[in-house]
């Protein structure tokens, strides 16, 4: 809690510098409230104790942080994110993520991992609890160069998650950069070209004569 505490004071300042704001008590919010549309129905949700999965679109390495200001301003508790093996290369960063993040192996995860990884999402919703789920992660990384949105992926994560036998609010997040605001070196190819990898029809049509699908570990794996 108090590195939490001494990492939210640095984020509201950071990020209330770093870009331009309508209003300073609700920031990352447009002038007109349209975000906030379904506000009350997600503040219900919470107070009868469902689960929410907030489904995120990934453009930047700052969006987990600007997730959590806009609910934290807005009085709902923080989700716990799904965070990819290769952000925490960094000691410091790997500190302040993992405060509200558990992590995902991307690359080399096996079957047994995966359906762990199935039933931990699943509980999460079972038990009220809030997840935070980046649908254009890959095991390469999901931020790109121009800040548009990459090929959604049927994410383990959100397949548990939906799996709960109790009912679960599902809760869009747009986060919108009209210039990706870190260095083009820390993001990912131009947006084009990301996409159309995202699909991963080409890789799997070429493996095929050597590696049959299965329509089952292909779900599994995706």
């Amino acid at each position: 809690p108090g590195v939490h505490a001494t990492a939210k004071g640095a984020a509201f300042t950071v990020l209330g510098h770093i870009f331009e704001h309508d209003d300073l008590n609700r920031i990352f919010v447009s002038e007109d409230r349209r975000e906030l549309k379904h506000l009350e129905r997600l503040k219900k949700a919470r107070e009868d104790g469902l689960g929410v999965i907030y489904l995120v679109n990934h453009s930047s390495h700052l969006d987990e942080f600007i997730a959590d200001v806009v609910l934290d301003q807005l009085g709902i508790e923080l989700p716990l994110f799904a965070a990819g093996a290769n952000m925490m290369a960094t000691p410091s960063l790997e500190k302040i993520l993992m405060i509200g993040s558990y992590l995902i192996i991307r690359k080399g995860a096996t079957k047994p991992y995966l359906a762990t990884l199935f039933q931990y999402c699943r509980a999460l919703g079972e038990m009220g609890k809030q997840q935070g789920i980046f649908l254009e992660a890959w095991a390469g990384g999901a931020r790109t160069r121009d800040g548009s949105l990459r090929f959604p992926r049927r994410l383990v994560t959100l397949q548990g998650a939906l799996a709960s036998e109790k009912d679960i609010l599902v809760q869009p997040v747009t986060i919108s950069y009209s210039v990706v605001p870190e260095d083009l070196g820390l993001s990912e190819r131009a947006s084009t070209l990301a996409w159309v990898y995202g699909l991963k029809y080409g890789r799997n049509w070429l493996r095929r004569p050597f590696h049959p699908l299965d329509r089952k570990s292909t779900r599994l794996n995706s």
